[in-house]
């Protein structure tokens, strides 16, 4: 039997998921495969979010969170992307580093 893989984290899951998803989506002729595969890659990335990072996320919102859910449900965490708002977070990266 071959090595399987492991995703081990949110960062893996961004490499091995998330971005070929986007890459296969955007590069090639849209699909509904490449559509929905990019859409439910996205979706789940607050479940390994919250499971690999749950206490910088409760840090962040200054609250526990018991599900997954209640991370993607608050919308505080848009607030830095604002371009009104002094100190935003000007990228992705940055984004994520904020986070992850």
């Amino acid at each position: 039997m071959a090595d399987m893989e492991v995703l081990d984290g949110p960062r893996r899951y961004y490499a091995e998921v998330m971005k070929p998803a986007y890459d296969e989506f955007f590069e090639l002729p849209s699909s509904f495969r490449t559509a929905f595969n990019l859409a439910s890659s996205l979706f789940h990335f607050h479940e390994w979010l919250y499971e690999y990072s749950r206490a910088k996320l409760e840090a962040h919102f200054g609250k526990p969170l018991n599900t997954p859910g209640e991370a993607r449900s608050d919308k505080t965490w848009l607030l830095p992307l604002d371009p009104r708002r002094e100190g935003r977070v000007n990228s992705i990266e940055q984004r994520r580093a904020a986070v992850v």
